[in-house]
C-alpha cells in the first residue's frame, strides 16, 4: 500500500474500524484492513474480487452509483448506508470516504463506523414513540392499526406487517389487516392468510399466542409450523417477527406478525420492545375512554426519557422554555436540573451558536422530524463538544413540545480529523520530497559553474556577481534542506534523557541566530527532568523553537524554562518579540506557512517539531497576542529521572 507510506499502511491495516480503498472506475475492491475482513466475513481474496455493489443490498445500489457519478475529486463524501456481511446479515454504518491515487489508480480511502447498535437504539426509540403518537392521536383501534403496522414497518425495516385478532369465543385467531411498502406483492399471501383460522399452538401468530411472549423468526420453514410456506417461499420472505397483544390481565387479545425478505442482526431487545408495546395496544383495546390512555402512555414515555443512556431534553415548541431534561443530560452537560428548568435556550447557551436552533425549530414547526443534525454544544463548564441531535415534536398534555436526543460524536470526529491530517502530511511530504530532489541537480550544477568561472576571472566586479550568485545557491539549499527535514520519517528511537542537557545544547546550536541586543535566561530546575524521547529529533525540535524565539526578537530576553507538572515535563520558550494575530495564530503549525521574511525560512520547522511532538504523545501549544510577544509549551509525558 504505497499511497500512504509504511507508518500510515499501519494505521490503515491495525485500525480497529473497517476500511478499505476501491477503483472509482471499476468499484472492485483495492485493498482492505483487517477489521474490514473480521467484521464484514469475507476473507481478503474474497473482498478483492467483489466490487463495492456487491455489499449493499440491491434496493440501495441506484443511489449508490448516483452519489459515485456526483463525487469529484474534492469531495469528501459522507453517508449512512446498510452493508450486507458475508452470512447475509445487514448491518447499518456511516461511511466517509476521500480521493487519493492509489498505485496510479483513481479511488477512494473509506472508512466504515459500524452504528448498527446506535442504530438499533435510535429504531427502538423513534419505533416507540411512532406508536405511541398514533395511539395518542387515533379515535379507536380499528383505525389504529393500518397507521401501526405502516409506523412499525417504516421506522423498523419491516416490509409486511399483519394483524391477527382473536374471535369472541376466544378459540381462533383470524387475519384482520395488514400493511406493506411500496412494490411489496402481497396479495397471494395475504388471501392465504385470509382462508385460514389460527388455533393457539399453531402456526406462527398461534405459536405467539400460547406462549404469551414475543418471538424473532430467523427461519420461515415448514418445521416451524409456518402454514403460508408456499406464499412466503415465493415473496423470498427470511425473517420474521411475531408479539402479542395483551390486556389488563394479560390475556391475547391479537398477535402482530412482521416479515422482511432481507436478513437483519437479531436485536436481542426489540422484540421485549415490541411486547411492551403490544400492552399499551391491549390497554388501549380495552380502554375507551381517551384521557385514560393518554396518561398511562405518558407514565411510559416519562420512563423511557428519564432512563434514555443518552441525553435528552423536553422544551416547548415555539422555543421558550426548557421542560425536563434526564439524568444522562445532567451528568453530560455538568448542570443540575434546576439550573435548567424553565430558563430559554438563550439563557442557558447550550447551542453553539444559538442561531443553529432555527435549523431545528424550522422543520419541527411543519410537523417534520430532525435528524442527526450536527452542531456545537456548550458544557457548564465551558467545554465545547460537538454532538448530533435528533429532534420530534411531541404533544404532552395537549402542549405541543420538542423531544431532542444528543449524541455526543466528538471523539469520533477528534480520530477523523488527526487521520485526515496525517494522510494530508503524508501527501505533501511526498511532494515535497520529490520537488527537493529534482531541485538539487541543478543547484549543484550551478556551484560546479560558479567554481570554474571564478578560476578563469580576475575582474572584481564580476567575481562580486559570482559570489552573490553562489550565495543564493547556498540560501536554496538550505531551503531544500529544510523541506527534506519534513518528508524523512519520524519513526522514534527512544531513550530515556535528560531534557535540560537537550535545551543547553539546544541554546548553543541556535546561539547564532541571536541578535546584539537579546539575552537569553535558561530557566531549568535545580533536579533533572527526564524524558523517553529520540534525543535527536528532540533536539531539533528545541533548535527550532529557540532559534525561532531569537528572530522573533529584536530587543529584550529569550527565555527557556523546564518543569514536572504533574505526569509532564513542560518547556516553555518565550519571547518578547512583536506576537502574532490571531489568524496567524491559527495557521502557524500549518505546512509552508511563514511570519518570516521572504528567503529566513520556508514554514516547515514548526510542522516538523509538532509532528515530532505528537509521535511521542505529547502536545505544542502557542500563546500570544500581537505587541506581546510569544511562548510555545511543549509538553511530553515524564520518563524515569536521569542517572
Amino acid at each position: 500500500m504505497r499511497f500512504i507510506g509504511e507508518t500510515y499502511r499501519l494505521l490503515f491495516e491495525k485500525n480497529p474500524l473497517p476500511m478499505w480503498v476501491y477503483d472509482v472506475k471499476s468499484l472492485y475492491f483495492l485493498a482492505v484492513n483487517d477489521a474490514a475482513v473480521e467484521r464484514y466475513g469475507y476473507s481478503r481474496n474474497e473482498f478483492l474480487r467483489m466490487t463495492i455493489k456487491d455489499i449493499r443490498p440491491p434496493s440501495e445500489v441506484p443511489r449508490l452509483t448516483r452519489e459515485i457519478e456526483s463525487l469529484d475529486s474534492s469531495t469528501e463524501s459522507i453517508g449512512i448506508w446498510r452493508h450486507i456481511k458475508r452470512d447475509g446479515t445487514l448491518i447499518d454504518v456511516e461511511v466517509r470516504g476521500n480521493e487519493i491515487d492509489f498505485d496510479g489508480h483513481r479511488a477512494r480511502l473509506i472508512l466504515a463506523l459500524d452504528i448498527t447498535e446506535r442504530a438499533r437504539a435510535e429504531r427502538r426509540l423513534r419505533t416507540e414513540y411512532a406508536v405511541t403518537r398514533v395511539l395518542e392521536g387515533s379515535a379507536s383501534f380499528r383505525e389504529a392499526v393500518p397507521r401501526i403496522l405502516r409506523a412499525v414497518c417504516e421506522e423498523a425495516d419491516w416490509e409486511y406487517g399483519e394483524l391477527w385478532r382473536c374471535l369472541p369465543d376466544g378459540d381462533v385467531l383470524r387475519w384482520e389487516g395488514a400493511w406493506h411498502v411500496e412494490g411489496f406483492p402481497s396479495r397471494e399471501f395475504e388471501n392465504a392468510g385470509q382462508a385460514i383460522a389460527v388455533r393457539r399452538g399453531v402456526g406462527i401468530p398461534g405459536t405467539t399466542w400460547a406462549t404469551g411472549r414475543p418471538e424473532w423468526l430467523d427461519e420461515l420453514t415448514p418445521a416451524r409450523h409456518f402454514q403460508r410456506t408456499r406464499a412466503a417461499e415465493a415473496l423470498g420472505l427470511r425473517q420474521g417477527l411475531s408479539f402479542p397483544i395483551t390486556g389488563h390481565s394479560g390475556r391475547v387479545l391479537g398477535i402482530m406478525v412482521f416479515f422482511s425478505r432481507a436478513s437483519h442482526e437479531p436485536d436481542p431487545t426489540f422484540p421485549d420492545l415490541m411486547a411492551d408495546l403490544g400492552v399499551r395496544m391491549g390497554q388501549f383495546l380495552e380502554a375507551e375512554h381517551a384521557d385514560d390512555v393518554r396518561r398511562q402512555l405518558a407514565e411510559r414515555f416519562s420512563k423511557a426519557f428519564y432512563l434514555n443512556p443518552l441525553p435528552a431534553i423536553i422544551s416547548r415548541l415555539d422555543g421558550s422554555r426548557l421542560i425536563d431534561v434526564n439524568e444522562s443530560f445532567v451528568r453530560a452537560f455538568g448542570y443540575r436540573r434546576e439550573e435548567l428548568i424553565g430558563k430559554t435556550a438563550a439563557e442557558v447557551n447550550i447551542l453553539q451558536p444559538i442561531e443553529n436552533r432555527a435549523a431545528i425549530l424550522e422543520p419541527l414547526s411543519r410537523g417534520e422530524g430532525v435528524r442527526g443534525i450536527e452542531t456545537v454544544l456548550r458544557t457548564k463548564g465551558g467545554e465545547l463538544r460537538q454532538g448530533r441531535l435528533w429532534s420530534e415534536r411531541v404533544d404532552l398534555a395537549s402542549e405541543p413540545t420538542i423531544l431532542t436526543i444528543i449524541e455526543d460524536v466528538t471523539d469520533y470526529r477528534r480520530a477523523e480529523a488527526r487521520l485526515i491530517e496525517s494522510e494530508r502530511l503524508a501527501s505533501i511530504g511526498r511532494t515535497a520530497a520529490f520537488v527537493a530532489h529534482e531541485l538539487n541537480t541543478p543547484l549543484t550544477n550551478i556551484a560546479l559553474l560558479t567554481a570554474n568561472l571564478r578560476g578563469q576571472i580576475t575582474d572584481p566586479a564580476l567575481r562580486d556577481r559570482l559570489d552573490r550568485i553562489d550565495a543564493q545557491r547556498r540560501v536554496a539549499g538550505k531551503i531544500i534542506e529544510g523541506v527534506l527535514s519534513f518528508t524523512r520519517s519520524t519513526d522514534l528511537k527512544k531513550e530515556t534523557t535528560d531534557l535540560g542537557v537537550l535545551l543547553r545544547i539546544a541554546a548553543e546550536q541556535a546561539a547564532a541566530f541571536r541578535r546584539e541586543g537579546v539575552s537569553l535566561a535558561l530557566d531549568l530546575g535545580d533536579a533533572s527532568v527526564s524524558a523517553s524521547v529520540d534525543p535527536l529529533k528532540m533536539s531539533q525540535v528545541f533548535v527550532n523553537l529557540i532559534k525561532n524565539a531569537f528572530q522573533a526578537t529584536e530587543q529584550g530576553t529569550v527565555t527557556v524554562s523546564l518543569r514536572p507538572e504533574a505526569a509532564t515535563a513542560v518547556v516553555r520558550v518565550r519571547d518578547t518579540g512583536k506576537g502574532m494575530s490571531p489568524e496567524e495564530r491559527d495557521q502557524i503549525f500549518k505546512p509552508f506557512f511563514t511570519t518570516k521574511a521572504r528567503g529566513e525560512g520556508v514554514g516547515l520547522g514548526l510542522t516538523f517539531s509538532k509532528t515530532v511532538v505528537d509521535a511521542h504523545g505529547g502536545q505544542i501549544e502557542l500563546e500570544t497576542e500581537p505587541g506581546k510577544g510569544a511562548v510555545f509549551a511543549l509538553r511530553l509525558p515524564l520518563g524515569s529521572p536521569a542517572a
